[in-house]
């Protein structure tokens, strides 16, 4: 195997293996903050840059 060919093949085993660590701990940020509103009225506000403003909330719940 050439020394191009192993640095393709150790860049994509990388890449492999770094995408699911990633989503991991992605995951753990959305637990977090899912635990600390739990039980609580969550609303999101966003704003436009002509200065409209629109929001949801939800009711976050234990059972989902």
């Amino acid at each position: 195997m050439r020394k191009t060919e192993k640095s393709v093949l150790t860049a994509a085993l990388l890449l492999a293996f770094a995408g699911p660590l990633a989503a991991q701990q992605t995951d753990d940020a959305h637990r977090s903050v899912y635990k600390k509103v739990v039980d609580s009225v969550v609303a999101i506000r966003a704003m436009a840059p002509l200065g409209e403003r629109s929001g949801s909330g939800v009711l976050l719940t234990r059972d989902g």
